[in-house]
C-alpha cells in the first residue's frame, strides 16, 4: 500500500482498492438510526468514538435531537455533524427525526 494509505492492490484478487480519507463523506453512515444502531455503528459516525456512542446508546429512547445534545461530550456542532452524516432518530422507540429548536436549520 502506498505511503498515503489511501489505495493499493488487493493481494488476494490483484485489483486496485481504495480506502476513503476522513475528508470524504461517510456514505456508509447514512440512515444510521441512533435508537437502534449498535455502539460500533454509532461510533463510526463522524469519528464519534466509543464513549460518546455508549452515552447515546444508554440514553435511549431518544425523542429528538435535544436529547442528544444534552448528553456529555455532544455539542451542538457534533450534533450537526451527525445530522450531516445521515444519522437519524427514529426506530421503534423514537419520536422521529424532529430537530431540536436550536438545531433546526
Amino acid at each position: 500500500m502506498p505511503e498515503d494509505g489511501r489505495s493499493g492492490i488487493n493481494p488476494v484478487r490483484g485489483v486496485p482498492i481504495h480506502a476513503p480519507s476522513s475528508l470524504e463523506p461517510a456514505s456508509h453512515a447514512s440512515g444510521v438510526d441512533l435508537n437502534v444502531a449498535s455502539a460500533a455503528e454509532i461510533a463510526q459516525l463522524c469519528e464519534l468514538g466509543f464513549d460518546r456512542a455508549q452515552s447515546i446508546k444508554r440514553a435511549r429512547p431518544l425523542d429528538g435531537w435535544d436529547d442528544v445534545v444534552r448528553l456529555p461530550g455532544l455539542t451542538p456542532d457534533i450534533v450537526r455533524q451527525l445530522q450531516h452524516a445521515g444519522a437519524r432518530i427514529g426506530g421503534p422507540q423514537g419520536g422521529g427525526d424532529r430537530p431540536g429548536r436550536e438545531h433546526a436549520e
